[in-house]
């Protein structure tokens, strides 16, 4: 990859960054047209219920609205500027990574309802469809993006810049989640519990067919 991504390239992400977005979109608006089923239902716990979905969709959607932008800057930034903070390449890998990240949340928001409602008649099947998907939900948040940092030839300046901007955002995803799944397992608020469900997070996929 030179510096400068050539004008289809960026193209081509903006694409995938729309076509995630219109994901996350729809996800929200089922979510919120079945939220509005389920407050009169469930009044107090219909919030909470749907808490998970919501949070996979705002952080997928800040995550490929903030790819859009970082690609259009990409696409308009003039040419030759080598500084960390114009360079072409630090732009777009770091929107690239960001575009993995949104996707990850678009594949959460989109398939957690789908598997548990597949539970309920069929756990088989709803555990092949989350066991299918747990090495695409390894790909986005792990492989892919720490594959592309090792790959690209940059000085440690650009690289530690690049680090910051993939462990920040992943750090935020992995934590809210946490959060949301110790408080629908009414775990204690102590450092154990919020360790023990961190750590769960890599492997969320496996838990999307669990009752809480």
């Amino acid at each position: 990859m030179t510096d400068s991504p050539t004008i289809s390239l960026i193209q081509n992400r903006l694409t995938v960054a729309t076509l995630v977005l219109t994901v996350l979109v729809f996800s929200g608006s089922f979510s919120v047209a079945l939220n509005a089923q389920l407050r009169e239902l469930h009044p107090e716990e219909y919030r909470l219920a749907f808490a998970h979905l919501l949070v996979s969709i705002a952080l997928g959607a800040s995550l490929a609205l903030a790819a859009i932008g970082g690609l259009l800057y990409c696409q308009q930034a003039a040419l030759g500027r080598q500084s960390v903070g114009a360079s072409h390449r630090v732009w777009f890998s770091a929107c690239t990574m960001w575009l993995y990240l949104a996707a990850s949340q678009a594949m959460s928001a989109g398939l957690t309802e789908v598997v548990f409602g597949v539970s309920l008649r069929s756990l088989p099947v709803a555990v092949l469809i989350a066991v299918s998907a747990y090495p695409v939900w390894l790909l986005l948040l792990f492989y892919a993006p720490l594959h592309l940092l090792m790959q690209l030839p940059m000085a440690h300046g650009a690289r530690r810049t690049l680090l910051l901007a993939y462990i920040a955002p992943l750090l935020l995803i992995l934590i809210s989640s946490a959060e949301i799944y110790r408080i629908l397992s009414h775990d204690p608020l102590t450092p154990l519990s919020l360790l023990q469900n961190f750590l769960s997070q890599i492997g969320q996929p496996l838990m999307w067919w669990q009752p809480w």
